[in-house]
């Protein structure tokens, strides 16, 4: 799975399972990220960095789907 967030370019991409169990954490430098999928099914990605509310977007991943999942961060409100 990879995509890109549009925010900061520094955030933070996990990957958790449907029983809640996180299979993968990349970090991004420059807005992409790029997280190995164990198996097709329904993962959660979450993306977060300071400063910004977190994001969860559910995604559907078949066998051999090389699809972008692009994720979008917004500034903390004060």
């Amino acid at each position: 799975m990879a995509g890109t967030v549009e925010g900061p370019a520094e955030a933070v991409v996990t990957l958790v399972d449907t029983d809640g169990r996180q299979h993968g954490r990349a970090g991004t430098t420059d807005g992409r990220y790029r997280l190995p999928v164990p198996g097709a099914g329904t993962w959660l990605v979450i993306v977060s960095a300071p400063g910004h509310t977190p994001q969860a977007r559910r995604v559907e991943v078949r066998d051999g789907d090389d699809r972008a999942h692009d994720l979008r961060l917004t500034l903390t409100a004060r």
